[in-house]
C-alpha cells in the first residue's frame, strides 16, 4: 500500500533562500528609496511603496503576491487559491480594498488555472526566469503552485522585458479567474469616477 503525500511546510531552509532573494532584489532596488508608504492600508498618491513581503500560505495550491513598487504607487496584495475553491486576498496597499477577504470560486476556474499553469510548464521554469538582473526599479510579482507534495515558487518583475510573457499571461489569469481583480484594481475606478464626477 502506497503512504498517501502529506504536505509538510517548506522547509526553514528554502524559506530562507526564497527570503534572502527577495530581499537582495529589494534592497537593490530601493536603495535610495526612503520612508515611501508600505504601511498596511497607505495609499501616498505620486510616490512609491517600497516592496512589501506578504507571507506564504502553505496550503494554498496557488499563490500570488504583488509586492509593490518602488518608483509608484503599485499594488500591494496577495491571493490564494485552494483545491476546494476558497480564495482568499489580502489587500495591503495601493488597492482598492484592504484587509482579507475570503470567498469560493467554481472547480471550473480552478481546473482552469491549473491547466495554464501546467501548459506553460510552470514547474519546470526556474526561479528566477522572471527577473532582470540589471533592473533598477522593479514590481516583484512571486507565484506559488503546489500540487500534492510539490513546491514551485517563481518570482517576476512585471517590468522586466525580457521575462515569459506566460508569467504574466498566467498573473492576469489569476486575478481575473479568482475574482480579485475587482478588488485590487477598485481604488483606480473609484478615482477614475471621482475625477469624472469632478469635471462636469
Amino acid at each position: 500500500m502506497q503512504r498517501p503525500c502529506k504536505r509538510s511546510l517548506p522547509s526553514s531552509r528554502r524559506l530562507w533562500r526564497t527570503y534572502l532573494l527577495v530581499v537582495l532584489l529589494a534592497s537593490a532596488t530601493s536603495a535610495c528609496a526612503t520612508e515611501r508608504g508600505g504601511v498596511r492600508g497607505q495609499s501616498v498618491r505620486g510616490q512609491g511603496t517600497d516592496e512589501v513581503a506578504i507571507a506564504a500560505t502553505p496550503d494554498a495550491l496557488i499563490q500570488m503576491r504583488r509586492s509593490g513598487c518602488v518608483d509608484r504607487p503599485c499594488p500591494v496584495y496577495g491571493v490564494s487559491i485552494f483545491l476546494d475553491g476558497t480564495v482568499v486576498y489580502d489587500g495591503v496597499a495601493n488597492v482598492g480594498a484592504i484587509g482579507q477577504r475570503t470567498w469560493k470560486v467554481s472547480p471550473d476556474k480552478v481546473s482552469q488555472l491549473v491547466s495554464s499553469i501546467e501548459a506553460m510548464g510552470f514547474l519546470d521554469t526556474p526561479t528566477g526566469a522572471g527577473v532582470c538582473r540589471a533592473a533598477t526599479q522593479t514590481a516583484i510579482v512571486i507565484l506559488d503552485y503546489r500540487p500534492g507534495c510539490t513546491e514551485k515558487t517563481v518570482l517576476h518583475d512585471d517590468r522586466c522585458p525580457s521575462a515569459l510573457p506566460a508569467l504574466m499571461t498566467l498573473e492576469n489569469a489569476i486575478d481575473r479567474l479568482s475574482g480579485a481583480e475587482q478588488l485590487a484594481t477598485q481604488r483606480a475606478s473609484s478615482a477614475i469616477a471621482l475625477t469624472h464626477a469632478r469635471v462636469r
